[in-house]
């Protein structure tokens, strides 16, 4: 299944970049994911909890990432398997950072591939609309990331929350109302631990 979707955010081209080479730190804004392993400069291994309807499918496999930094484009390639639903997924995520006055674009082109039940329970429907919902939330953590990449580590729970709330109003602004409805319901829980990961790591 092909998905082509891009959301813009309220940073330069270039800090948005330099954001997306800490591949750890935008793993924590795609919720459901985490890196467990760095095997190498480009390849990682981790896993993924993707809701389909009644059935919760955990993979775990390895990503690769490559990088071209004079276009501000990447490739993600993740393969990974549900041990205990016997499940396998396969995505490949094409992306390129565009100036957009003194936001950035980013456009996503990505393409998933699943077999066993996860293919069974995932529709045609279902699976564009949870990929979806993954994009927005994705979208509005990146923001909120951004929103306090530049801090030291000395900024007070206040200011995350304020964070917070900026983010999910800069991303909600350029969807429609519908899509905000959805968006705040589905993007609460993640956003509230990414920053809570994010006040541990900064506080130590």
């Amino acid at each position: 299944m092909r998905i082509r979707q891009g959301f813009s955010v309220d940073s330069s081209r270039q800090i948005v970049w330099d954001y997306f080479q800490d591949v750890s730190g935008v793993a924590r804004c795609l919720p459901g994911a985490e890196l467990t392993e760095k095997v190498s400069e480009d390849t990682y291994k981790g896993r993924i909890t993707i809701k389909l309807g009644p059935l919760v499918a955990n993979f775990d496999g390895a990503v690769t990432v490559e990088s071209d930094p004079v276009e501000k484009s990447g490739r993600i390639r993740g393969n990974g398997v549900d041990k205990k639903g016997g499940s396998r997924g396969e995505i490949l995520v094409d992306y390129q950072l565009l100036e957009d006055g003194p936001r950035t674009m980013v456009e996503l082109d990505a393409d998933l591939k699943l077999s066993g039940a996860a293919a069974r329970f995932g529709r045609a429907a279902l699976l564009e609309e949870v990929a979806r919902r993954l994009l927005r939330d994705f979208a509005v953590n990146v923001e909120a990331a951004l929103l306090i990449s530049g801090n030291d580590s000395n900024f007070s729970t206040s200011e995350l929350k304020s964070a917070t709330v900026m983010a999910d109003l800069r991303v909600g602004s350029l969807m429609s109302t519908s899509a905000v409805a959805t968006a705040w319901s589905a993007t609460g829980r993640s956003v509230r631990q990414l920053f809570r990961n994010a006040f541990h790591r900064f506080s130590r």
